[in-house]
């Protein structure tokens, strides 16, 4: 009964590896699918790569037009200047009310040219306009005029023809550029898309390799169950041999003591069919075992399911908490960079006004402006990144007058023409260093909100032509009242020492006007 037994077993076992191998007949099919999507993916990128190549040789070809039509906007930078100068030789002679309407018509359209801003003029005007003004030029009889005058005509119709051609030339070069630029990202696009179904093949590479070994140790187990099996066959043999042998004998002991043996043979029998019973009540038992274990199965692979989706929505929750990490440790790093900066700011203003070289040694803020430089503000956020890019390019700037101011007083001034450089050099340094550097630093600390973008306005303003070292003292008059600006105003041009009271309406209205394009109002007048 025990070799029926394992041989039952055995033969099971031969069915499971006959299953194993046709699921080896399916890898190979998956195999091969995966090895077609890998060409693909290979005939993918190179002809992406020859389209990025491509894009980038016309990038280059328009990137090199536009240097040539900003050095078109140099020369007409020198042939304004040349217009000046004719334009004051035309103001010394005499003039025609026809030479006057001519030369006004050109003011008006140079004028307008110069009101615009400055780089941009083809944004200032339409091609249609240019077009007007050109035809209008071009169809005048410039014999009737004086030679001076025919000439400046002439040469104006002339700048007129290429300024149209420029406007026209970079209006298109501007969408060509746009148009590869787009085209370039949405190729980069496409790009990393290939590049993921490459991860994904790699992925695929690897379940089949542990498959294939899943497989060798499948059959590693069929070979050894297939000796096995030729083993309990030999081994049956045998015992067969050796049964009916013992059958010979017991029938030729039976025949010789028949009488004496019956009653023994008819209590084997009856032993015989008790054991048959038990075993089939054994055999019943395991068909209940097996069913029982087939429900456990088909429970836990549920549960196994279950589990699946849990630890799904348990990555998701990582995900999102690694971001929150990610956020708050920026924040962290945005609060310390603004911290670093109130300290050294609030260090220079304890300190004296006009002596900042007796504050911060030139080590010191060598040591500062190499640990602003080197942090990545990629990371932070705009408003805050831009406040320390601007406060990094205040260090370099006050790092270089420290430098100069040191050098000028390492050498004593024995004469009165050096003492003059040095009170020269000083005079130009306050001008343009404190209006700049200690105006910045002013205002961080006097706006508690940081509007950084307005404090970059208000120091492109400062070291303006509106407020020269000749206006500074008619600037308080124009601004009476108590507020953010005359505050600010009372700071830089606290020394009256050099003050002008010739100021005009018309400076009066250019410095409104500076002050409308910063703050977006006009400040109060009494």
């Amino acid at each position: 009964m025990q070799v029926k037994y394992l041989i039952a077993k055995q033969e099971s076992e031969i069915k499971e590896s006959e299953q194993v191998v046709n699921e080896d007949d399916e890898l190979e099919k998956e195999k091969n699918k995966i090895m077609l999507l890998q060409n693909e993916i290979e005939n993918l990128k190179n002809i992406y790569e020859t389209k990025i190549n491509y894009l980038e040789e016309q990038v280059t070809t328009k990137e090199n037009e536009i240097v040539g039509l900003k050095i078109k906007e140099k020369e007409s930078l020198e042939l304004k200047n040349h217009i000046f100068n004719l334009e004051k030789q035309l103001k010394e002679k005499e003039q025609t009310p026809q030479e006057k309407e001519l030369l006004e018509g050109i003011d008006k359209i140079v004028k307008r040219f110069i009101m615009g801003p400055f780089g941009y003029a083809s944004e200032v005007f339409d091609e249609e306009e240019i077009d007007e003004y050109y035809k209008e030029f071009e169809t005048k009889d410039y014999s009737k005029y004086s030679p001076e005058i025919a000439q400046y005509g002439r040469f104006f119709s002339s700048q007129l023809r290429i300024f149209k051609s420029n406007v026209s030339i970079r209006k298109t070069t501007m969408r060509t550029i746009k148009e590869l630029e787009d085209q370039k990202q949405h190729d980069q696009v496409k790009i990393l898309k290939v590049d993921q179904l490459d991860e994904e093949k790699k992925e695929k590479i690897k379940e089949c390799d542990n498959l294939a070994k899943q497989l060798n140790e499948v059959n590693n187990r069929v070979k050894l169950i297939g000796k096995a099996k030729l083993e309990l066959e030999a081994t049956l043999k045998r015992e067969q041999k050796k049964l009916s042998e013992a059958k010979d004998m017991q029938i030729k002991e039976l025949t010789v003591k028949y009488e004496s043996q019956v009653k023994e043979l008819e209590n084997r029998v009856i032993d015989k069919d008790e054991e048959l019973e038990k075993e089939k009540i054994k055999t019943r038992i395991l068909q209940s075992e097996l069913e029982s274990n087939k429900v456990k199965i088909t429970y836990l692979e549920s549960q196994i399911k279950n589990r699946g989706k849990e630890n799904v929505e348990l990555k998701n929750q990582i995900g999102n908490l690694k971001k929150n990490i990610k956020e708050e440790k920026l924040k962290l790093q945005e609060k310390e960079l603004l911290q670093r900066i109130d300290e050294i700011i609030n260090k220079f203003i304890t300190g004296p006004i006009d002596n900042a070289w007796e504050v911060y040694s030139e080590e010191e803020i060598g040591e500062y402006y190499k640990e602003f430089e080197s942090k990545d503000y990629s990371q932070f956020s705009p408003e805050v990144a831009l406040y320390g890019k601007f406060f990094l390019s205040q260090l370099r700037f006050f790092k270089y007058n420290l430098a100069m101011h040191k050098d000028i007083h390492k050498t004593k001034p024995y004469t009165v023409k050096v003492k003059n450089i040095n009170k020269n050099f000083l005079n130009k340094r306050n001008d343009k260093f404190w209006s700049s550097f200690f105006f910045t630093l002013y205002i961080s600390t006097y706006f508690k909100e940081r509007n950084f973008y307005l404090i970059d306005k208000l120091n492109n303003v400062i070291v303006s032509d509106c407020f020269t070292k000749e206006k500074k003292g008619k600037l308080l008059e124009t601004i009476k009242d108590e507020n953010i600006f005359a505050d600010i105003i009372k700071f830089l041009f606290r020394n009256g020492s050099d003050i002008i009271e010739d100021i005009t309406e018309e400076d009066k209205r250019k410095v409104k006007e500076k002050i409308l394009l910063v703050y977006g109002f006009y400040p109060h007048e009494k």
